[in-house]
């Protein structure tokens, strides 16, 4: 006679860990407290011509200026990515270089490259 068919509830290991597994062993899993957000990026001069636009919006999880220019080098690459290397970033109404200053309060953040004359 046919038996039924068997039904398991034991998870198939060739997919490999579930996230459930993953947070059971402790293995790494994203950090919960960089959700991803829109942020939108203005450029200026130089770099708007790199970027080929004068803003975009990128779903992000940036919460530091140099994890946003990374990304944002990563997208456009090169021609981009030598400007923002010399570039100030407008946070908030604070201009700054430090690529440890914090965008997680904001949701603009503009890429100053350096200015003739200025």
């Amino acid at each position: 006679m046919a038996s039924a068919a068997r039904h398991s509830t034991a998870r198939d290991d060739r997919w490999g860990p579930s996230v459930g597994d993953m947070s059971e062993t402790g293995a790494r899993v994203d950090d919960v407290s960089s959700n991803p957000r829109v942020i939108t990026v203005g450029y200026y001069a130089a770099a708007e011509d790199a970027a080929g636009t004068a803003r975009e919006h990128l779903h992000t999880a940036a919460t530091t200026v140099g994890e946003l220019a990374r990304e944002v080098c990563e997208r456009h690459g090169e021609p981009l990515a030598s400007i923002v290397t010399v570039s100030s970033f407008l946070v908030g109404d604070e201009t700054t270089r430090d690529p440890n200053a914090s965008i997680a309060s904001v949701s603009e953040v503009d890429v100053l490259p350096p200015f003739a004359g200025g």
